[in-house]
Parts: structure tokens; sequence; C-alpha cells
């Protein structure tokens, strides 16, 4: 269901969810290349391809997933957007 909020408060609410996946975003390149630069010297691997890859690659894909199901279910809000010229 859609709440009613002012213009205002849909403008706030709105910059919040854009600094919130901003850092989602930041979030998981850093454990993607942290993956990578922390894994590169182990011989370990897996079907012959390195643990990098799959920690990084197949592992990072799996927590952006997580991260992306935080924020739908935690951060962002469902509210309405459509406004009249009289209203803001």
């Amino acid at each position: 269901m859609n709440e009613r909020i002012s213009y205002q408060d849909a403008i706030r609410r709105s910059h919040q969810e854009a600094l919130v996946t901003l850092v989602a975003a930041v979030l998981i390149t850093v454990v993607f290349w942290g993956c990578v630069f922390g894994f590169e010297a182990t011989l370990l691997g897996w079907f012959g391809v390195p643990i990098w890859f799959w920690t990084s690659c197949i592992g990072g894909y799996f927590f952006s997933i997580l991260i992306v199901w935080i924020l739908v279910r935690f951060c962002f809000k469902n509210f309405e957007l459509d406004f009249d010229a009289k209203e803001s």
C-alpha cells in the first residue's frame, strides 16, 4: 500500500534511499576486491578455477543478492510520488 507523504518528505526519503544504495554498492565492491586480493596468492582451487574467483565472483553474486534483499526489506518504503502542483 502506498503511503501518502508530503513532497518534501518524499524528496528526503528518496535521497536517503539513494545514499543507502550507494553505501551498499561500495560495500559490495570492497568485498569483491577484498576477495580478489585476499586470495590471489592462495594456490587453492576447485575444478581448475582459483579460489579468489569462487569467493569474489560466485560468492560476491550471492552477497549482492543478500544486500539487495536487505535494502528492499528494511530500507526502501513504498510511497506515492504523484503530486499535484498545488501540493508542493
